[in-house]
């Protein structure tokens, strides 16, 4: 069935014209009608699209360039949405594409654009005291265990005050796999979703004004709190998901992959997505993603925008979708954020200080974008205060609770919600009595030790009153007891939850069955030596089962199955066998088993036979046949002297020739029935077929048994049928019921989208009676005896398609004994022409002789196919002469519209009747099938008195601020008009009075309702007409005058979704910052242009920065001078003051020592400052060298060393002897020789000295070279 959403449209007409231009170019959203088989084919540049003629060639027109799933999400509402890209520039794919009936709705993909008392409070954080955060920490400090998803640009996971929250996939590693099987390989923290990468952080060029909004709105949300660290925030610890949904390289605010970052964060099962972005653009798509995240327990919250108008946003006006409005310090309406009816509850979001990329790891911002997360920071409180809250009962808590602000707010009462958030209120919301709910397993096995869960709903803490009558122990006060029960038996459960609030009981009657499992074989077969036998096993338990079969000589075990009836092809058999269970046990413990299963071997002979039953089956996921044929045999002996058998065997795949030990009471010789069947008296597996499915493919198996029909059964036989498709895994996946003797089994079995890639099986089963004779007629044989004479025979297969409800003539050639079956909805059985009217597509067969006494089988194949379904939307109306009246035909393809008197557009499934005669007028549209169906409307014209009031405008409904409107007046009157305009305060004119008012002014930003009061011969009529004015507010900061070099900030806090841009960007920290820092360098002007992504409102502001009178200087440096010398440092500071560090304000300063010494010069208007660090020397360095040391060890003179009283570098001293060998050498000042030479004491007497050095004290270093004689006295 199609969806019509164009009045869903309509109000986004007016909205995006504007605000929707944020759409990713040339992606669209395609869902496909979940009643049909897939019909588009997945890659990039393919050359055929689809399966269907017509919308291939439709995309290919198109230039299509990629067709994919939009989401790896395993949901019904998700599966069938494909993401087609093109490249043409036509404008009509959307029109084009629902005109094909596969196609449910087609639309653009929106990219929405981002919104802008612990340890560790931060001064600036008002926010927190303003909600009364600090009180709610005082009853829940701690929401470790709740996760939230922050969808957005990106997340810093390295932030110090954000790094110990980042959230921890516990079943991921890091190993190029995907462990958790979830679609995303090594998601440890988070996912990139836009570079398709583990890293959810912004690149290393981000800053506090670039790619940072989703760093913030995670601070906000859950930055670390309690750490002595940075900021607190309201979220106490809660994890944070982070989810990166722009690309690297890329800029502005707009995120292209919110969509499939909201497909992550409910893949990863967090408990809050916070989604501080958005516009002005509906997203069936989009509200599918909302629906099934609510379903899922999760719990939504969206900025409402911050174009100060009342148009609604998505996604926070989305069904489930807590829609966040911004306030400031004061409780009034932040000057830019949304406001109206679709506003679920306001929070702070002006100047909120938190965490950023970028040196300075903080900042301010501003923006619902801010008040978004502040609210998701909330709501993982209260999941934390009250684990297994409802997404309802949170929202219901968090209005509830909330402050009124009405006062503060008198231009929009009831267009803030509920009011502005309060943490403690809502906690203490939650405080009710809980809600008793529990789980456990529905089976069990005897003295099994099984757990039963707590699933109650209530503030913590909790105590918990269990009951289990009949189980060891009877009671626990445990929240997840374990439990045994010895005796088996049904039992009842009961459990009891109190907390400080109240309590709540919930009892379970025949809540648990303690049995042992059991397995049951059972039937007796006869067969022809060396078929197979298909053995079938009864299985009752809980799955997984194990069992063991045993022949008398051979186990067969099998294991892991997870379905029952189970059925084994046993064999070939070439003797009496009997088949038991040796041993059986299914998931929790080891079971009983029962029955046996006997096998007889035949001794007939057999001899061919044709079979008539072909069937030609296509796979429609990937056009493949599948087909099968079945060779049989029959005996013509007499066994017993009794009427001849047919013995029916399998050749071909798929048959079980178990199963039919023969048919009685048929004579050979003509055509007939083959009865394929009775078998056993318990569920015998009749046919079977194995079939290769992939995973995410639809596959139609209806087609299968469009021929397969119960007829020509024994009088009296019990037995019934059922079709059953198991999957790849064993569970039962479809299933046709009991079907009775004559039922047709056509379309019975229809579609199975595959969850696995594997092999799935499709079995026919006897349902057996309790006395056996269970029959089965498959199709028509022609056959004869062995020996007899052989006759000929032919067959033909032909096909006709006619439309439902329509009869089709039937003929075949001349000839004698015709026979038409089956006898449904035919106008004869014996003739050689027949009329049939089948209300569903179906085979006709005829048997008759034709005149070469051949036996002939024509078959037809009669294909029903459907008529439109037409419906009008309105069947009889008034129309008043001189209007036009618009009628709308849905349900068929094309229309044909008669007579055509006054009616514009007769071949479409909209027209336009402006008649002046009452009028009949009739519609008759077309499926693809050719099929029509048709309906009528009656026109009755009237001569009324209108009086019709109409506003039309001459550009677009969004305007920005000061922007001139044009209003046309397109009202409708009968004479002496008066037309009375009113435009609201704050617009010029605010009132006029006559036909044609002059253009309008809007001096405020808002949603103002123009009024049009239209006053004539008829009476009064009015109309309204919405316009939004979006006033983007812009400062650049105050003109200043500033010294060279100093410093000085430019404009301040920006609204989070606005763009900043300074021009020129010389001497700017940041030319995309709302608030850089500019470097005075000499006089600049700077303009900063100011945007708002959604309305393309643009405003620009200037600032000049002019630099003040220089102070005029001479600079001084560092300086030298030999020690006992003074330096007079003297500035000449014309006329301007001056100051030494010392307070001293002469022109001169005196040094003596070394010293560190500052000055500053003043205009009046600047400083100038400079340093000098002074510093004397040594400059006569002589060194003092002895002549003779006593080397005795009495402490005084013991060793010799020149003393330098001044600093040296390469130093070098070298004693020798008297004979010129080189005895001592060091190279460090402080070593003294002590008259040693290789561990011994040198002899008493004369030793020669040279000392180099270089003296480092002088402004040239200056080599010294010393030589002399040293004598050692003993």
């Amino acid at each position: 069935m199609k969806i019509c959403i164009s009045i869903l449209l309509l109000l986004s007409v007016s909205i995006t014209t504007t605000f929707g231009s944020s759409f990713e170019v040339k992606e669209y959203f395609v869902k496909l009608d979940s009643e049909l088989s897939e019909v588009l084919f997945e890659g990039e540049n393919l050359k055929q699209w689809s399966s269907i003629q017509v919308l291939n060639a439709e995309l290919q027109a198109f230039q299509t360039t990629k067709i994919n799933k939009a989401f790896r999400l395993q949901d019904k509402r998700l599966a069938s949405i494909y993401l087609i890209s093109i490249v043409s520039d036509r404008d009509d794919f959307i029109e084009v594409l629902q005109q094909n009936k596969s196609v449910l709705y087609a639309e653009r993909v929106p990219v929405y654009s981002t919104f802008l008392v612990p340890n560790d409070v931060h001064a600036n954080q008002w926010n927190l005291a303003k909600i009364d955060a600090f009180n709610a920490f005082g009853i829940v400090n701690n929401s470790s265990t709740v996760k939230i998803a922050i969808v957005d640009d990106a997340v810093l996971t390295s932030h110090p005050d954000l790094a110990a929250n980042i959230w921890i996939n516990p079943d991921e590693t890091l190993n190029g796999l995907d462990d958790d099987g979830n679609g995303y390989i090594d998601d440890i923290s988070g996912y990139d979703v836009a570079d398709d990468d583990n890293d959810a952080s912004p690149p290393t060029t981000a800053t506090a004004a670039t790619f940072s909004h989703g760093t913030h709105c995670a601070g906000i949300a859950s930055a670390v709190t309690n750490n002595n660290n940075g900021i607190a925030a309201i979220g106490m610890n809660a994890k944070i998901i982070p989810i990166k949904c722009k690309s690297d390289g890329t800029s502005g605010s707009s995120l292209p992959y919110a969509y499939t970052g909201l497909e992550y964060a409910i893949v990863s099962g967090c408990d809050v997505i916070s989604m501080s972005w958005g516009g002005g653009s509906y997203s069936l798509t989009y509200q599918a993603l909302m629906e099934v995240a609510n379903s899922r327990g999760i719990v939504l919250v969206a900025a409402a925008g911050n174009s100060n108008v009342s148009a609604p946003m998505y996604p926070a006006s989305y069904k489930y979708v807590i829609s966040v409005a911004a306030s400031d310090q004061n409780d009034e309406k932040a000057s830019f954020s949304n406001y109206g009816s679709t506003i679920d509850v306001t929070a702070p979001g002006v100047g909120i200080w938190s965490t950023v990329p970028g040196s300075s790891a903080y900042d301010f911002k501003s923006g619902t974008s801010m008040a978004c997360p502040l609210v998701s920071g909330l709501v993982a409180l209260m999941i934390s205060n009250v684990p297994g809250v409802s997404p309802e009962m949170i929202e219901s808590c968090l209005k509830q609770s909330c402050d009124n602000i009405d006062a503060q707010n008198l231009k929009y009462v009831n267009q803030l919600g509920a009011g502005r958030i309060n943490a403690f209120k809502a906690l203490s919301c939650q405080s009710i009595k809980p809600i008793s709910n529990f789980s456990g397993p529905k089976l069990a096995c005897p003295d099994q030790l099984i757990t039963f869960n707590d699933k109650s709903v209530g503030k913590l803490p909790k105590t918990f009153s269990w009951s289990f009558p009949g189980g060891s122990p009877s009671a626990s006060t445990q929240q997840n007891p374990e439990v045994r029960y010895i005796t088996p038996g049904v039992y009842s459960v009961s459990l009891t939850v109190s907390n400080a609030f109240g309590s709540d009981s919930k009892t379970s009657n025949d809540f648990i069955t303690v049995g042992k499992p059991l397995a049951t074989i059972s039937g007796s077969y006869s067969i022809p030596s060396g078929l197979k036998v298909g053995l079938t096993i009864e299985l009752q338990g809980s799955p997984p089962f194990d069992f063991t079969l045993n022949d008398g000589t051979k186990d067969y075990s099998y294991s892991g199955i997870y379905y029952s009836p189970y059925f084994i092809d046993y064999g070939p058999v070439d003797k009496k066998t009997t088949v038991v269970i040796r041993s059986f046990n299914d998931a929790n413990c080891s079971g009983n088993k029962s029955g046996s299963s006997i096998i007889d071997i035949l001794g007939d002979s057999c001899v061919s036979v044709i079979f008539n039953g072909d069937f030609a089956l296509a796979d429609n996921a990937n056009c493949v046949p599948i087909g099968f044929k079945t060779d049989m045999t029959m005996d013509c002996t007499k066994p017993n002297k009794g009427p001849p058998e047919i013995h029916v065997s399998p050749n071909g795949d798929g048959w079980n020739g178990a199963y039919w030990t023969g048919v009685k009471d048929h004579t050979p010789g003509g055509g007939t029935n083959v009865l394929l069947g009775d078998g056993p008296s318990t569920t015998s597996r009749l046919w079977y077929q194995f079939v290769s499915v992939e995973k995410g493919k639809t596959y139609d198996f209806s087609a299968w048994f469009v021929n397969a029909n119960v007829n020509g059964r024994y009088a009296g036989a019990t037995s019934r049928f059922e079709i059953r498709v198991k999957g790849v895994n064993g569970p039962l996946l479809l299933s046709t019921g009991y079907l009775g003797k004559t039922t047709p089994w056509t379309e019975f079995v229809g579609e199975y989208t595959a969850t696995e890639t594997g092999v799935i099986e499709i079995d026919i089963l006897i349902i057996g009676g309790p006395s056996g004779g269970n029959d089965f007629a498959i199709d028509d044989v022609s056959f004869k005896c062995a020996g007899a004479k052989v006759g000929c025979f032919k067959s033909s297969n032909s096909a006709v398609s006619i439309c439902a409800t329509e009869n089709v003539s039937l003929s075949v050639k001349n000839g004698s004994n015709y026979s038409w079956y089956p006898q449904v909805e035919i106008s004869s059985s014996s003739s050689r022409s027949v009329v049939v009217s089948p209300k569903s597509s179906r085979y006709y067969v005829c048997h008759y002789t034709d005149a070469d006494d051949c036996i002939v089988i024509d078959s037809f194949y009669v294909k029903i196919n459907p008529k439109p379904s037409l419906l009008l939307d309105k069947k009889k109306v008034e129309l008043c002469v001189g209007d036009t009246l618009e009628i709308v035909a849905s349900g068929a393809d094309t229309y044909i519209w008669s007579p055509d008197y006054r009616l514009l557009g007769s071949t479409s499934n909209v027209v336009k009747c402006f008649t002046d005669i009452n009028q009949d007028y009739k519609v008759i549209g077309t499926n693809s099938f050719g099929c029509t169906d048709s309906d009528t409307v009656s026109v009755v014209v009237e001569y009324c008195c209108l009086s019709r009031s109409i506003i039309g405008l001459a550009s677009d409904s969004i305007i920005c601020l000061g922007e001139m409107v044009t209003f046309i007046n397109q009202s409708k009157s009968n004479g002496n008009a008066v037309y009375q305009w009113d435009f609201g305060k704050g617009a010029i004119p605010s009132l006029y009075t006559g036909e044609n008012p002059p253009t309008v002014k809007f001096e405020e930003g808002g949603s103002y309702k123009v009024m049009l009061i239209l006053s004539d011969d008829c009476g009064i009529d009015t109309t309204l007409q919405t316009i939004h004015c979006i006033a983007v507010g812009v400062d650049a900061g105050i003109d200043s005058s500033l010294c060279f070099g100093d410093y000085y900030k430019l404009g301040g806090i920006g609204i989070s979704d606005y763009s900043y841009e300074w021009n020129p960007c010389s001497s700017l920290s940041d030319c995309l910052d709302p608030a850089p820092v500019v470097t005075m360098k000499g006089y600049q002007s700077y303009v900063l242009t100011v945007t708002d992504p959604y309305s393309g409102c643009q405003v620009r502001d200037t600032v000049n920065v002019s630099e003040l009178e220089r102070v005029k200087y001479s600079e001084f440096g560092d300086r030298t001078a030999c020690k006992g010398d003074t330096i007079l440092l003297e500035i000449n500071a014309n006329g301007q003051q001056l100051e030494w560090h010392t307070g001293a304000t002469d022109s001169v300063y005196r040094v003596m020592d070394d010293e560190l010494v500052w000055i500053k010069i003043s205009n009046g208007s600047c400083d100038f400052r400079d340093s000098a660090y002074i510093e004397f020397y040594n400059c006569n360095c002589v060194p003092n060298i002895p002549n003779a040391f006593s080397p005795n060890e009495d402490q005084l003179n013991d060793g010799f060393v020149p003393e330098i009283d001044c600093e040296i570098e390469n130093y070098l001293l070298v004693i020798y002897s008297r004979w010129g060998e080189k005895i001592f050498e060091s190279r460090d000042p402080n070593q003294r020789w002590y008259g040693d030479y290789k561990g011994k004491a040198v002899q008493m007497g004369a030793y020669m000295w040279v000392l180099t050095y270089i003296n480092i004290e002088e402004q040239i270093s200056k080599q010294e070279s010393k030589n002399g004689v040293i004598t050692v006295v003993r």
